[in-house]
């Protein structure tokens, strides 16, 4: 879409970011000069088109290159004919040289735009990022195999502060005001906020709760603020005392294998109460409820977004409302005193059918 603009005319955060990939005035006017790619009407500027562009249109981006070699060469300062005719021999073969250096270089420059901004778009844990998380601690070792135990599932928040995050705040031009830099951090905390309430809408609906929770409740908002990891895991703990998966502090510092056997454990303990309450007479209930989360949490492929809620309608709240009787209903009437919601059953009931 912009390769049709000089780069005088090209926003200026736009510039910037080019800049950021060491693509200067020059190398953007090589760029547009390119053979573009074509498909199904759509036009894509592919790195791999620069390498078919001529030696005219790259000598422009290596001029000072080819001047310092002149200089170099001391051709200008030749005294005789012959000299000088060596001379500019041996700076027309370094030319061919440095233009086709210069070529490779603005190859590389373009395909670093688009890898680099396609792994802002689409974040995920790189060797930047590893790195961080492990302090350089090889694997084998005792430190190495610790931080990476307590590291599990941690890598994605890791990498988006570094990426997200650090160009937020690092990555602004110099000459942005302070209006331009508060814009930038506003609209990433107003994106994020509604991607964590979309999120919250698509998870309802796949879980059979409708209608959508009240755009208009600042509680949803608040809801949204923290799904869509704008505080990261610390604002569950900012505005309760679990995490949104039920687990406590140490446990969500410790990672998800600690808090699984915490969670097994704590299951075994509540079974041995029961038995126990059966021969002194002294009743306690049995965990099933917790037991069956807990198998349901651990069993490959069954958890995947496209799997759970049909197994949940056909089979799961089946075996919760037999394992203890009225479950059901208890669900229901506390998504309908927290977020005035009801299965789609229920809506069907008293609304679709009216």
């Amino acid at each position: 879409m912009r390769a049709k603009t000089g780069f005088g005319d090209l926003p200026p955060a736009y510039r910037h970011v080019l800049g950021l990939h060491g693509i200067d005035e020059a190398q953007w006017d090589a760029i547009r000069q390119a053979q573009f790619r074509t498909d199904e009407g759509g036009i894509y500027v592919t790195p791999d088109r620069i390498r078919d562009l001529p030696d005219e249109v790259i000598l422009p981006t290596v001029e000072g290159r080819i001047a310092a070699a002149r200089a170099a060469l001391k051709v200008d300062e030749a005294k005789s004919k012959r000299t000088r005719e060596e001379r500019e021999a041996k700076l027309a073969e370094q030319t061919g040289e440095i233009v086709a250096d210069g070529r490779r270089r603005l190859e590389m420059a373009l395909l670093r735009f688009v890898a680099d901004e396609t792994n802002y778009g689409l974040i995920e844990v790189d060797a930047r990022t590893r790195r961080t998380m492990t302090a350089g601690d090889r694997p084998g070792t005792v430190a190495g195999e610790a931080i990476r135990f307590i590291g599990q599932f941690k890598g994605f928040p890791v990498a988006f502060t570094q990426r997200v995050g650090g160009r937020v705040l690092y990555g602004h031009r110099k000459d942005a005001s302070s209006l331009d830099r508060s814009a930038h951090v506003g609209s990433l905390l107003a994106g994020l906020t509604m991607a964590g309430y979309m999120s919250i809408v698509v998870k309802d609906m796949l879980r059979g709760y409708w209608p959508p929770r009240d755009p208009i409740d600042p509680e949803t908002w608040g809801a949204a603020f923290i799904q869509g990891g704008v505080t990261g895991i610390y604002g569950d703990f900012l505005f309760g005392s679990v995490n949104r998966c039920g687990g406590g502090l140490l446990d969500t510092i410790a990672g998800p294998t600690t808090a699984e056997f915490a969670a097994l454990g704590e299951v075994a303990l509540k079974t041995r109460d029961a038995v126990i309450g059966k021969v002194t007479g002294q009743e306690a209930k049995a965990p099933a409820t917790e037991a069956l989360t807990l198998a349901l949490g651990n069993t490959p492929f069954v958890n995947l977004f496209y799997v759970r809620p049909t197994l949940d309608f056909l089979i799961v709240n089946q075996l919760c409302n037999a394992i203890s009787p009225g479950y059901m209903k208890r669900q229901e009437k506390r998504r309908m005193t927290d977020y005035g919601q009801s299965t789609v059953p229920y809506l069907g009931d008293r609304q679709l059918l009216n």
